[in-house]
């Protein structure tokens, strides 16, 4: 795999493997008897809270540097909680709301991963790598999203 020019060689892989959790059980819903559609989307909503989560603690980091100042944290730390907030909320409510609010967590996270760039605070690599993968993960979200309103 060639790292488009800047992107790290370690982010890139492992940011791509980590698409592998929201992409295998998107797909194999497709063809599950039901029962094990059911524990597919349980397991695909649960791993996209978790990476969301994630996600939004990467934005610590970059609201740690030393470059930024008090009321910049406050506001870079403060946002980073929504969309992990947001994600947990979505599997507390009924189909097909956990997909909604973990769709809104994942965008919320990029706007501001891409804010935080402009802003000079993340890598200017840092977008080549954020877009195609988001985009991934709604697309996987998306299908298992469609299957359970198809099998529903």
């Amino acid at each position: 795999m060639s790292a488009p020019p800047g992107v790290p060689r370690p982010a890139l892989i492992l940011g791509f493997a980590g698409l592998i959790p929201f992409v295998v059980p998107a797909l194999l819903v497709w063809f599950a008897p039901p029962l094990l559609a059911g524990f597919l989307h349980t397991l695909i909503i649960a791993y996209a809270m978790v990476i969301a989560g994630f996600m939004a603690g990467a934005q610590w980091g970059f609201g740690s540097l030393p470059q930024v100042d008090d009321a910049q944290r406050w506001r870079v730390l403060g946002l980073s909680v929504v969309p992990a907030l947001i994600a947990w909320i979505g599997p507390f409510t009924p189909f097909p709301w956990p997909y909604a609010f973990i769709l809104v967590a994942f965008v919320m996270v990029l706007r501001f991963d891409l804010k935080l760039v402009r802003q000079g605070l993340a890598p200017a690599w840092y977008p080549q790598l954020r877009l195609p993968l988001t985009a991934g993960v709604i697309v996987a979200l998306g299908a298992a999203l469609l299957h359970g309103v198809l099998a529903g």
